[in-house]
This record gives structure tokens, sequence and C-alpha cells, in this order.
């Protein structure tokens, strides 16, 4: 049986069919490569026709879950910074899922006019929605996170208890994702980045200068996580903070230690995170700058005292170092 019949064509199509469950399939593809660097891929969609009904099927299934998980974000067809105009669907009309109807792989004889990038960075078509309409059922919700660059979510952010940030994950990224959300691991990841709220707040970094930055009218200035910000099933209490010496001579060296202490009752790694700022400077300089970081496991109840940097004086600066750590709280219960 013929479900698709695309030959000599480079459109996208897909068909109906009927899966059953613990059926084999038995699936040939017969493909004529043409010059130019064509591709093909095999796709499905679990939604059916209507995306209205697929909302529809994940609000009635997670009312009768205890817990819900909403896998959303994107993928190589609209994370990429070059993709064909004549191939690639309008980002914002992209169906729910991400693997229905995606286009296939950009002609590489394609005109340079022709290859463009994104001009936004929220989730595509209607996965907001989607999320929204599963937390607003109250059951507790878990958004997992696929992507390959910093997104805009800060209206998932502000409505749902627990993110994963899974990144593009291997073969093994279910079984992975899968033991962070029943707590057989402990994550202990931090960002590498800042993720926005807007992608007019580009470029956002956390090492700006104070020229750098200007705030605006309506929003604020702050982004949604910052880098290095991360969470986990543990929580940790600093204390003990000592600069040594507090005033130093220029060339000269501050060592620094603290006191870092597991204070629930769940094993963990915390990444330690020393940032430095010059209250008094010759040159401009940094709001904030990370000089070291520094990953500890610590059982319950655990501590660790060591030093985590020395810092040498930049030349012609008057240099007041103080450690600073992101605020962290709990994204999940403890498992």
């Amino acid at each position: 049986m013929v479900v698709l019949d695309t030959f000599g064509g480079s459109q996208t199509t897909t068909a109906p069919y009927a899966f059953s469950a613990g059926a084999g399939i038995t699936v040939k593809l017969e493909y004529n490569r043409t010059p130019g660097g064509q591709g093909i891929t095999l796709q499905w969609s679990l939604i059916g026709e209507s995306e209205d009904e697929g909302i529809a099927s994940a609000v009635a299934t997670a009312i009768d879950a205890d817990a819900a998980v909403v896998v959303v974000g994107e993928d190589d067809n609209t994370v990429g910074e070059v993709r064909c105009r004549q191939q690639q669907r309008s980002p914002r009309s992209l169906p729910l899922s991400l693997c229905t109807s995606l286009p296939l792989r950009p002609s590489l004889s394609a005109s340079p006019s022709q290859w463009h990038d994104m001009n936004h960075l929220n989730l595509t078509g209607r996965q907001q929605e989607l999320v929204l309409a599963v937390a607003a059922t109250g059951v507790p919700t878990i958004v997992v996170l696929l992507h390959g660059r910093s997104l805009s979510i800060p209206v998932v952010a502000a409505n749902v208890p627990a993110i994963i940030s899974a990144w593009f994950p291997g073969q093994a990224g279910g079984q992975a994702i899968a033991d962070v959300i029943v707590g057989n691991y402990n994550p202990a990841g931090r960002l590498p980045m800042t993720f926005p709220n807007d992608v007019g707040q580009l470029p956002c970094f956390y090492n700006f200068v104070p020229s750098a930055r200007r705030g605006y009218v309506t929003e604020s200035s702050a982004p949604t996580w910052p880098f290095g910000h991360g969470l986990s099933y543990s929580q940790f209490n600093y204390t003990n903070l000592d600069v040594n010496p507090p005033a130093v001579p220029t060339t000269g060296l501050i060592n620094i230690t603290f006191t870092v202490t597991n204070v629930s009752p769940v094993d963990g790694e915390e990444v330690m995170q020393l940032y430095v700022n010059d209250n008094v400077a010759s040159v401009t300089t940094p709001v904030i700058q990370l000089r070291g970081a520094c990953p500890r496991s610590l059982s319950w109840s655990a501590c660790t005292a060591a030093p985590l940097a020395a810092l040498r004086r930049p030349p012609s600066q008057t240099l007041t170092a103080s450690s600073s750590r992101r605020a962290r709280r709990r994204a999940a219960p403890s498992p």
C-alpha cells in the first residue's frame, strides 16, 4: 500500500495512518536522489488532524493523572541559523508536535537570498497554549524543554513549578529525563547562557558593563534565568566566607574560602560559583564576573571548607573582592 507518493517532488506531504498498539509496521522507502543535496525524513504525529483536539486530549489525560509531563521546544528545523525560505514554514504556524509536518532539509543549491534566521525566541506554534492548558488543570506539571539555544518562555516559567532543560539529548535522553523526574538522579547542571524574557533584551549576558544596560519603560530588564542558574533536589547553606587579605597591593593575591553544607535529606552535588565585582576601578569593568567554579558532591549534613579561588588583583585597579551566589529554590518535590 502506497501511503505517501512524492516521487520526483520536494514538498512535505502528510497522510493519515491508523497505528495498532503492539503491532509492528514494515516501512519501505523508495528515494530518488537528485542533484542539490536533498534529504528525506519519516515523521509522525499522535495528535490527529486538529490541534484543538490534541490540546483537549492532553488536558483530559492530565486531569486523571497524578502529574503531567509536557515536552516542548524545537529541533534542528527551527533552531538552525540557515534555512531555505521556500521550504521553511512560518515558525508561528508549526504544529504542536515538533515531529509532524516539518519541512525537509533545504536544498544546498538555494540562492543566498533564500537563507534566513529566526526573528524570535518564543516556543513555535501553539506549544505555550498547550502548556498553559495542562497547567490550568491544577495537576502538578513538569515541562521538559528540548532546545539548542536560550529561549524566551517567561509565561511558561511563571505558570509551571518545574522545568527541565534537556537541550538536545542523545538516544538515551528519554531514560535520563525520566530518572530526573522520578528522583533516581539529582540534577546539578547550570545554565551556560542567559535566558532572556524577550528577544528585545538581546544581547543578553550576565557580565555586562554598567553603561551597556538600559531599562525598559514597562518591563524589567532582568532575564528569566541568568547565566549559572540551576536547581536540584538538595539545599545548600553557605557560611564562613573569608577573604584574605581584605586589601592587597598591586599584583597581590586574594585567597577566598567558605563553608558549604548540605542542609537537606537528599544527597546532591553543588556547583560553587564565585563572582567578583569592583567597587572602585580606574577602568570600566563588568558589574559582576565569574572568577571560579567548583562542583562538590555532598551527602546529607555533610560540609566542605576548601579554597575556591586565588584571585590576582588586575593592574591599574582598586579591587574589592566579594562572593556572590545565585539564589536557588527547589523546583520539584523530593524523590
